[in-house]
């Protein structure tokens, strides 16, 4: 049965306000198939012979509807366990559980094994700037949620050549915005015209007039006169934030490859490009992120430091406690190999064609990532 045709059996029986949306019933009576072409889910319906409330909710100014039509859209995110309920969220988890098993199908095709590596980290795996949520008291020391897998993924390489493992990014991400359609076909068949150097990229910024805030030491934005932040122009050495990475691929209307950042603005782990003799300019990696008109960076990937004297030296550039890292150490003392690690953003990828902004304007849950780590 229909919900308005249950709804007006419970009225006759009940009065005109007693069920109201989203209450739970239990019916019995028989189940039958109908013709596909009448548009009902499961392509079934209930004749039912007899029913009974399981457990009712609220009408009138806290019924569920008027609940969330009275809130400010910024309060949405509070209330996504209840906005799951509607039936484009729910939709939303089945194309991720979608996409998921795609990507999950296609790398065991290729004999690509998914590791399950911890949750609770107590090194670093991202770059300066990255905001992560801190655990105070992991064994009378501080860690931090994961918000990566792949240096553990790297572990794996002598073992099993490849890896993958695909999980949530516990770090603070800011995904406001609203997406548009990709042509992967077209991608793939003119990748060399979607290559642009970061240098490059700092110049069309200044070009167009795109600022940043002036930071301090710390990091903090210099504040002017009026309160507000100075803003100053790119210089090669700043990091490229999520805000301007998006009106740089928006302005050029095509994905773009954004390729070989400098180290001071990448983690410490990245393969540096050899300098030529004589060369004073900043130390460049051999890295790359993929980003998308609407979106900004959804795919982020680089080749790793494969000799030991050179990771040495990056722990100590970087001011990183070598002993927190013995493990990762001995991957370049115990046989090395050149490998590199990407990562995919699991929402962004598959909502790409989807007004994301629209519908919440932040992932349904913590966003996904799908790291690889694989030989070369």
């Amino acid at each position: 049965m229909s919900a308005p045709g249950l709804l007006s059996l419970v009225s006759q029986v009940l009065g005109e306000d007693a069920l109201e949306p989203e209450a739970s019933v239990a019916l019995q009576g028989i189940l039958r198939a109908i013709s596909k072409n009448q548009g009902v889910p499961g392509g079934h319906e209930i004749v039912v012979d007899s029913w009974r409330v399981l457990g009712n909710t609220p009408g009138a100014d806290k019924a569920f509807i008027n609940e969330l039509s009275q809130q400010d859209p910024s309060a949405y995110a509070d209330l996504r366990h209840l906005m799951l309920r509607w039936g484009t969220l729910a939709n939303i988890l089945r194309l991720l559980s979608a996409a998921l098993s795609a990507f999950r199908a296609t790398y065991a095709e290729h004999l690509m094994l998914e590791v399950t590596p911890p949750i609770i980290i107590q090194g670093q795996v991202e770059g300066p700037g990255a905001v992560l949520f801190k655990v105070e008291d992991y064994y009378c020391k501080q860690a931090c949620l994961a918000p990566s897998s792949q240096m553990y993924l790297e572990a794996c390489l002598a073992s099993l050549s490849s890896a993958a493992h695909a999980s949530p990014s516990e770090r603070v991400h800011s995904l406001e915005a609203e997406l548009a359609l990709v042509d992967f076909e077209q991608l793939m068949a003119h990748i060399e015209n979607i290559c642009i150097s970061y240098k490059s990229a700092i110049a069309w910024l200044n070009a167009h007039a795109i600022k940043h805030p002036l930071e301090d030491a710390a990091g903090n934005p210099v504040p002017g006169a009026d309160g507000s932040p100075v803003m100053v122009d790119h210089v090669v050495g700043d990091e490229i934030a999520e805000a301007a990475e998006t009106m740089l691929v928006d302005g050029h209307g095509e994905p773009l490859f954004l390729l070989s950042f400098p180290s001071n603005v990448r983690p410490f782990y990245m393969k540096r490009v050899p300098k030529a003799e004589g060369d004073t300019g900043p130390v460049w990696t051999e890295s790359c992120d993929l980003l998308l008109p609407g979106v900004g960076e959804v795919v982020g990937g680089s080749m790793r430091i494969t000799d030991i004297n050179e990771l040495l030296a990056a722990y100590e550039s970087y001011g990183v406690d070598a002993a927190m890292y013995y493990w990762y150490t001995d991957q370049r003392t115990y046989g090395t190999c050149e490998h590199g690690v990407y990562a995919l953003g699991v929402e962004a990828s598959s909502f790409y064609g989807i007004s994301f902004y629209g519908l919440v304007g932040k992932p349904v849950y913590c966003p996904t990532l799908l790291i690889i780590s694989q030989t070369m």
